[in-house]
């Protein structure tokens, strides 16, 4: 059984956290029917998402927004001056 490129574990990650199309979903499937690997690889990331089903989501107050962008602008700016 070959091993997974990078190309083929990325697109078991997005699968994982549901960020495919119709299509990579249907691949990504495939892949784990057809190779151990993948079906490990898969088992893993599901199993360290579960304790995250339990979260409930909360919108991000605009103060905050503001201030981390604010900061990564700051950073960006004092980078590009090094």
């Amino acid at each position: 059984m070959p091993k997974l490129n990078s190309q083929q574990k990325r697109l078991l990650f997005d699968y994982c956290f549901d960020l495919t199309t119709k299509t990579d979903t249907a691949q990504a499937k495939k892949l784990i029917t057809s190779n151990s690997e993948a079906a490990d690889i898969c088992a893993k990331i599901k199993a360290a998402l579960e304790p995250l089903k339990n979260l409930t989501l909360t919108t991000c107050p605009d103060s905050l927004v503001e201030k981390t962008v604010s900061i990564c602008s700051s950073t960006q700016r004092l980078g590009r001056q090094s």
